[in-house]
């Protein structure tokens, strides 16, 4: 990002509006990933923080991931707290090793997908130490698919949000996704 470049070395601070609406995204970021944390589902799942900070773009990774470690920690206890961490750390290996490989544009596409692994490997990791019954896994499961789909989610509404569409207009299938994100994250919300 260019703005952190000249805010750096330039003593007149920001001036553009470019420069001052990148500084708001990031602050957005960082705000919503602390947030997220909070959210739950049934059972007291709660992987949509590590969900959204691992489904932005790599610009924004850098506020998003320490406002999730934040709000993780002011929102749940150690154990689930620590877990939290690993599904961010598993889904950010995952996805910096995918990047090297294969390029940010495939490992982008895939990060639903690597948050969802990294839910489901720490929440393996924490049944295996407290012990598995039959509704643990399928609450895991739940939870699993819960990351899967709100990070699709959260990768459209992010995109539709931060780019200006060269139309001008949403297209209904969009506008259904937006209002589906909200309403979930608000059900999340409520408890």
């Amino acid at each position: 990002m260019s703005f952190i470049k000249t805010t750096l070395t330039d003593k007149k601070g920001l001036g553009s509006k470019k420069e001052k609406r990148e500084i708001t995204e990031l602050a957005v970021c960082f705000a919503l990933s602390f947030l997220f944390c909070g959210f739950s589902v049934g059972g007291g799942f709660s992987p949509f923080g590590a969900t959204f900070a691992l489904c932005l773009p790599y610009e924004y990774i850098f506020v998003s991931i320490p406002g999730c470690a934040l709000g993780y920690a002011a929102s749940l206890g150690t154990v689930d707290m620590l877990r939290y961490w690993g599904a961010v750390a598993v889904g950010g290996v995952l996805r910096v090793s995918v990047a090297k490989r294969l390029g940010d544009k495939k490992s982008q596409e895939l990060s639903c997908v690597f948050s969802a692994v990294g839910v489901l490997v720490s929440g393996a990791v924490l049944f295996a130490v407290r012990g598995f019954s039959l509704e643990k896994a399928l609450l895991l499961a739940g939870e699993t698919v819960a990351s899967l789909c709100t990070g699709v989610f959260f990768r459209r509404s992010f995109f539709l949000v931060t780019v200006k569409n060269k139309a001008g207009t949403v297209s209904v299938q969009d506008k259904i996704l937006l209002v589906c994100s909200a309403c979930l994250l608000l059900l999340c919300a409520s408890g």
